[in-house]
């Protein structure tokens, strides 16, 4: 029985064993037929609250803390690199200029151009296609 402790009278048939664990001696406490003088227990909150545990706590609590700041520092690294890079691809762009469109002669004018021409460039057009 190694997870047990002895406890009550040394007497053969007497002696009885009680576990470790806290939830568990607490159960035990409640038992009735448990022989021997009566054990202290001690509550959880009182234990839970004891400044070894306390302590333990606290530092498993920084622990973490240090551990989540690391990471922030981690991600705020990586994003300035980023951006970086991106402010440098837009600097390599440049704009590209648009072709001005040639004007067409009159002279090959399709029917619909020639409703915006005025009469004296109708005239001349209608001499062209005539000779054609």
């Amino acid at each position: 029985m190694s997870g047990y402790l002895y406890r009550g009278r040394h007497c053969g048939d007497e002696k009885r064993a009680r576990p470790k664990s806290i939830g568990a001696m607490m159960d035990f406490s409640r038992d009735e037929t448990a022989k021997g003088p009566p054990v202290q227990m001690h509550s959880l909150r009182e234990f839970e609250q004891s400044p070894q545990i306390m302590w333990k706590r606290l530092q498993t609590k920084r622990q973490e803390e240090e551990e989540e700041e690391e990471k922030k520092k981690k991600k705020k690294k990586k994003k300035k690199k980023k951006k970086k890079k991106k402010k440098k691809k837009k600097k390599k762009k440049k704009k590209k200029k648009k072709k001005k469109k040639k004007k067409k002669s009159t002279v090959g004018v399709s029917n619909h151009r020639l409703k915006t021409l005025c009469a004296c460039d109708q005239s001349a057009v209608n001499t062209v296609t005539s000779r054609d």
